[in-house]
């Protein structure tokens, strides 16, 4: 008995290790800084390498994914109580991509009820490679995604001394309230060489008054094209073609993938590095 309790710990763990290792939050400090665009941008440049990958509005009916693919969600999440199930609330965006997001309440849901209803649509997370969860600016959507297994947290941050601030308070937040996160920085609509700065800014402070490093993910640049594109209504995963922004996240997806594939780590242990004052 006590030899099947210790198997059926290891499969949970197994699951639960599995769960986290592909799911990832797109977050910042302060709206408008583009984390929807961010998370639009990485699922299409990962799921083009063949991988399977879900994009989740994280932030419910106030968020702005669904918008940026041109999707309009048609289920509410009371739907999954009148015989609806989790694979209902998944649109496809591509072959290999796909979105899942929740249509605004028509009756209200208490706090309770929405995190049960919310915990029946994990279970998609098993059937994909990769799921990207776009927390915005909320801290509430930020730390349920944490909570619900994400190994990493992209900060998208932009190049205005607000943006830097706020930045640095989320990476604070997030070393209180869920410090194994490995939290990486992402510029957005700046060069190569201001996200090398605004990354050495970032990191100094976070050095110097939260003792930890944070590292720099990669940089989306200005691309005129995509926002033309978006703003014409064409969803990003079509305006992505030939996008030299989606080109950058192509990159900034080959290497999570390749962190993501070792095992075991930890965001302590090794995707945050925590440096010890003397």
């Amino acid at each position: 008995m006590q030899l099947d309790g210790a198997r059926q710990a290891a499969a949970a763990a197994t699951g639960a290790w599995d769960r986290a290792r592909r799911l990832v939050a797109v977050a910042s400090g302060k709206g408008g800084v583009g984390t929807s665009t961010a998370a639009a941008l990485l699922g299409a440049a990962v799921a083009a390498t063949g991988r399977r990958v879900l994009l989740v509005d994280a932030v419910g009916q106030l968020g702005t994914l669904h918008q940026v693919l041109g999707i309009s969600p048609s289920h509410t999440l009371g739907a999954l109580r009148h015989g609806l199930e989790p694979q209902d609330f998944v649109t496809p965006v591509s072959p290999t991509l796909a979105l899942l997001a929740v249509a605004p309440d028509d009756a209200a849901i208490g706090d309770t009820d929405r995190r049960i209803l919310q915990h029946r649509l994990l279970s998609l997370y098993d059937d994909y490679d990769l799921v990207v969860a776009d927390a915005g600016a909320h801290a509430s959507a930020i730390l349920q995604t944490c909570r619900d297994g994400a190994s990493r947290v992209f900060a998208v941050c932009g190049a205005d001394r607000v943006g830097l601030a706020a930045t640095f308070a989320l990476i604070k937040f997030l070393g209180q309230h869920a410090p194994n996160v490995r939290v990486d920085v992402l510029t957005n609509r700046v060069t190569t060489e201001m996200a090398a700065t605004l990354h050495a800014h970032v990191n100094a402070a976070t050095v110097r008054f939260l003792s930890r490093t944070v590292h720099l993910a990669g940089s989306i640049p200005e691309d005129d094209d995509f926002g033309q594109a978006l703003t014409a209504g064409l969803g990003a995963h079509d305006a992505a073609v030939g996008s030299s922004a989606v080109a950058a996240m192509h990159d900034v997806g080959e290497r999570l993938l390749t962190d993501l594939a070792t095992y075991p780590w930890t965001g302590a242990s090794l995707m945050t590095r925590t440096l010890r004052k003397r």
